[in-house]
């Protein structure tokens, strides 16, 4: 019940400025992403448009949190349409690598409700994913997608009153894209 709270709570939070600017673009073809500075804002990785296209939302905030994660090191960015959180986007604050990711994806799973549904797989050509379905009671219900692009260690949560896990995953795509430089 408490990790509820806290994730509700958090998606109800909309006091934070809206994040604006995006990461520099890094100027290669090749899968490749920029250094994880100290303090790295997650907002950076995402922009409301997308989100708006993905769920079908309108977003009228972005703003970084502390995380509803179940890991540490991890701050939020909450994209928020009509009064509730639509998208989570979590990031890791310390550079974390593919192996230090899976074991990260095994503190999620601890951290979830027993009954979370957990699928491992790729997000793309070497970017291991996991997809994670899960309730915290009736009416509070999460899709999330988990997954590492070195340096980072990235979760995109959406309530499924806004989207599914394919949604999580158009979402991460687009997170790719953008620490890509394309």
């Amino acid at each position: 019940m408490a990790r509820w709270l806290r994730h509700a709570s958090l998606l109800a939070l909309a006091v934070c400025t809206a994040c604006t600017t995006g990461p520099a673009a890094s100027p290669s073809s090749a899968f490749e992403v920029t250094v994880l500075e100290s303090g790295f804002d997650p907002c950076a990785l995402l922009d409301s448009a997308t989100v708006e296209a993905v769920t079908g939302e309108s977003i009228h905030d972005a703003s970084e949190h502390l995380t509803a994660a179940p890991i540490a090191d991890v701050r939020d960015c909450v994209f928020f349409g009509g009064g509730a959180g639509v998208v989570l986007l979590s990031v890791r604050q310390v550079s974390t690598s593919t192996a230090e990711g899976e074991g990260l994806v095994a503190d999620l799973i601890e951290g979830y409700p027993p009954d979370a549904e957990i699928v491992a797989g790729d997000l793309a050509d070497g970017v291991p994913a996991s997809e994670f379905g899960y309730c915290y009671g009736i009416g509070s219900c999460f899709s999330s997608l988990a997954f590492s692009a070195e340096p980072y260690f990235i979760i995109v949560t959406i309530p499924r009153a806004f989207g599914d896990v394919r949604d999580a995953e158009s979402l991460a795509h687009a997170v790719l894209q953008r620490l890509s430089g394309s």
